[in-house]
């Protein structure tokens, strides 16, 4: 699948210095979210450098965090750090 901007990221906090943390949810795999350019309209929503982005597989509910590593440019969308993936092991 391919981002849709009418499934944008949303923003979950904003900190007095300005960051804020995004919440992605997409069927789409972390490895495509965390893609060069996959948040096509990123910069218009306000994305910017350092901002984090907690994105998760909606069908298996794997969860990664990333973080936009690169600043505001006509020809660039927001690109995203290889983040850490957050997952469990079920002991039941």
């Amino acid at each position: 699948m391919a981002y849709s901007t009418s499934n944008p990221p949303a923003i979950e906090t904003q900190a007095i210095n300005g960051r804020r943390r995004w919440s992605y949810v997409s069927a789409d795999a972390i490895a495509t979210v965390d893609g060069a350019g996959y948040f096509s309209n990123g910069f218009d929503l306000g994305m910017k450098l350092g901002d984090v982005v907690e994105v998760t597989v909606s069908s298996s509910g794997a969860t990664a965090i990333l973080y936009v590593n690169n600043t505001p440019t006509a020809s660039l969308a927001p690109d995203t750090t290889d983040g850490t993936t957050i997952s469990a092991t079920d002991t039941d």
